[in-house]
């Protein structure tokens, strides 16, 4: 009798045993931050970018616009189109372990300088005065502004607001006497020894292969040294 207790008490252990639910192993890691260069302008170049984990077991998995992914922490995107423009998303991994989603939006605005200079170089409407080419590209800060010199066998400055490196975007242009808003810039050439300035006109700011680009069209400059002078150029600057 004992042993027939014990042989159904074993059977319905068993049984117990097999009818347990086995819950999925679920293991969730902090979300991550995300960050971007958001917006930038059509032709230039998107940089996503998150904190980087020492630890090598962590893998990356970006996804966005335009069927983009990427196991890269701080992917870059060249030649920005309105196709890119929109949320860029994140997950992080550790073996079964798996971050909640990141979203960064990134923002593609048109460029509206439509002329395509060669680089480092400016031309002039109507071809009557010979192009510059220019030779050195500096950077300095004078009088709490960000100033950018490019210097060929005539020579232009870019002066902006304040003495930081200028963001991507577009900046109108302004008299380069006047007080500058954050995005206003003072543009002035120095031509066959005469000294012009400009005082409408937009100049954007890209960045092309992780280097600052600037460029404008078709802008006026003003002389009123000897004699009232006026002269239209095109310029495309790459910052070394």
């Amino acid at each position: 009798m004992k042993k027939n207790l014990m042989f159904f008490f074993m059977i319905g252990s068993l049984m117990l045993t097999s009818c347990v639910k086995e819950e999925p192993v679920s293991c969730v890691l902090p979300s991550v931050e995300t960050t971007s260069n958001s917006p930038v302008i059509s032709g230039g170049t998107i940089n996503l970018s998150t904190p980087l984990i020492q630890d090598t077991s962590y893998s990356y998995s970006w996804s966005g616009p335009n069927g983009f992914s990427s196991s890269l922490p701080n992917p870059t995107i060249n030649n920005a189109t309105a196709a890119m423009a929109g949320d860029y998303k994140l997950k992080v991994k550790k073996g079964i372990c798996e971050s909640i989603e990141s979203v960064v939006t990134m923002e593609v605005i048109p460029n509206p300088v439509a002329c395509n200079p060669t680089n480092n170089t400016m031309s002039y409407s109507g071809g009557v005065l010979d192009p510059i080419t220019f030779t050195s590209i500096y950077s300095s800060v004078s009088s709490g502004n960000y100033t950018l010199n490019a210097d060929g066998n005539d020579d232009i400055e870019l002066i902006f607001y304040n003495g930081n490196t200028p963001a991507t975007g577009l900046y109108n242009i302004k008299d380069w006497t006047s007080t500058l808003a954050s995005n206003e810039v003072g543009l002035t050439l120095l031509k066959s020894g005469y000294f012009f300035s400009a005082n409408s006109g937009v100049v954007s700011v890209t960045l092309v292969n992780n280097k600052l680009t600037f460029a404008f069209c078709e802008v006026l400059f003003n002389s009123s040294q000897a004699f009232p002078v006026v002269v239209k150029g095109s310029a495309k600057i790459t910052k070394p």
